[in-house]
């Protein structure tokens, strides 16, 4: 039953964020600076093969 709120709906993407000179894992101030917006869940990290670097998987909310 509605409330009286809002009737918008949070959307929610996948997103792949890279960070080909990283030598470790990114944090989430790191990733944060990238996508400009702390509306996110990171979902995994994974090394770059071959070499240097990371790729973070997010899950990005916007309204």
């Amino acid at each position: 039953m509605p409330n009286g709120s809002s009737t918008a709906r949070a959307q929610h993407s996948i997103l792949i964020v890279e960070f080909p000179e990283a030598w470790q894992k990114p944090n989430a101030a790191q990733v944060q600076e990238k996508l400009g917006d702390n509306r996110f869940t990171v979902i995994s990290k994974t090394p770059m093969s071959p070499g240097p670097g990371y790729k973070v998987k997010v899950l990005k909310t916007t309204i």
